[in-house]
């Protein structure tokens, strides 16, 4: 059995790696892998940091100190993550494999999806509230429309 945990900086990526690891300990067989492909949205915060930029209001050396250091925090983040995931796997001796790549995160899960064969697949929504969703759309319902797997569920 193949799974895979899409996960970002949400504070439902852990959730998804126990739920992840949790259907392969269930599933009947020899085997199986966790993958874990971890979203570093930072193609985001550029374009968030040249949208903000033209307005100079915090003045331009400020402005893309505060854009770097966002993207050191989405890093540490990351790699805190990462490091419970191995762990929440080495606790159940699932085995896990890891992926860490930048893009935006219903490109990225798709992708990885069609390059794969998965038998479960469990994505995390964005740290973002109703209001914010309702206008903005969800990238993970999208996902959720478009994926192709006999297992898909949303950790939230």
């Amino acid at each position: 059995m193949r799974v895979l945990v899409a996960a970002a900086t949400t504070r439902w990526s852990a959730d998804a790696v126990r739920r992840g690891v949790g259907a392969l300990e269930g599933a009947t067989g020899d085997g199986g892998e966790v993958v874990l492909v971890y979203v570093l949205e930072t193609p985001l915060l550029t374009r968030a940091y040249q949208r903000t930029n033209r307005s100079q209001y915090l003045g331009k050396g400020q402005h893309q100190t505060l854009v770097e250091r966002l993207r050191e925090e989405h890093r540490r983040l990351a790699d805190e993550r990462m490091e419970e995931a191995r762990g929440i796997a080495a606790a159940a001796s699932v085995e896990l494999l890891e992926r860490r790549c930048e893009g935006r995160y219903s490109e990225v899960v798709m992708a990885e999806q069609a390059a794969g064969r998965y038998d479960a697949v469990f994505v995390t929504r964005a740290d973002r509230n109703l209001v914010s969703r309702l206008f903005f759309g969800s990238e993970v319902r999208r996902v959720l429309k478009q994926l192709n797997a006999p297992r898909i569920e949303l950790v939230d």
